[in-house]
């Protein structure tokens, strides 16, 4: 029972469902529609006087998230808050600091530690269920798998930091392409917590006496060495 969907048992931190008919992954005709069929009695960017912030306290990830965002910092301002940065959440309780950001802030950088296939930090799911636009950083489409159609940005698929920060620079400007990524809001539910039921699953599966044994002889080599991790992403 790992986060990877070669396992026998699939646990993430969240998870992302349809309410109704819109599928997980519109193709190009329907997203059309749905971007010209925006509520525009919802203005996700209103009130909002800052740009990035970022919630960080593990300081030496396997990653480079931290050169990432030091680059980002050249071009827009990305405020980090935690252990790791300058930033006080005004308030002891992480979700009011989330609520803060969603409040305050346009985008969150909603960066993994390691980047690993099928790995999503469980701050993805939490702000994915507030107003506020994540940026991610995945270079095995993880994201995309799991999450709708324009609903966050991936730093990985732009050429260099520095685009980034124009096409936020932009987003930032513009509210009715900035309340485009929110478009998905009333056709999916966030769920967090997903770690719990699936113990549950895990209980009942050991005890169902229909289910055959299994044997894995090489755990290392299915874990480390079939679909290994990005150490070193490129950051320019």
């Amino acid at each position: 029972m790992t986060y990877r969907w070669d396992s026998d048992m699939v646990v993430t931190y969240g998870n992302i469902k349809p309410i109704g008919k819109v599928p997980l992954h519109s193709d190009e005709d329907q997203m059309k529609f749905y971007l010209t069929n925006l509520n525009k009695t919802v203005n996700y960017a209103k009130g909002k006087t800052k740009k990035a912030a970022w919630f960080v306290s593990n300081c030496s990830p396997k990653s480079s998230r931290n050169e990432f965002v030091k680059e980002l910092q050249n071009h827009i301002d990305v405020d980090v808050y935690g252990k790791c940065g300058t930033m006080k959440c005004p308030t002891t309780s992480d979700e009011e600091c989330r609520d803060m950001a969603a409040k305050d802030y346009k985008f969150f950088m909603s960066l993994e530690n390691s980047l690993c296939p099928d790995y999503i930090t469980e701050k993805f799911f939490m702000m994915m269920n507030r107003t506020i636009l994540p940026i991610v950083y995945g270079v095995h489409d993880s994201h995309e798998k799991i999450a709708p159609t324009h609903s966050f940005i991936n730093a990985a698929k732009f050429e260099n930091v520095k685009k980034l920060a124009d096409y936020l620079i932009s987003l930032d400007k513009n509210d009715t392409l900035y309340n485009e990524y929110f478009w998905w809001k009333p056709h999916f539910k966030v769920t967090n917590n997903e770690a719990n039921t699936g113990m549950c699953r895990l209980c009942a599966a050991l005890h169902d006496k229909s289910l055959p044994p299994k044997i894995y002889h090489d755990m290392t080599g299915w874990w480390e060495k079939s679909v290994p991790c990005v150490t070193s992403p490129k950051i320019v």
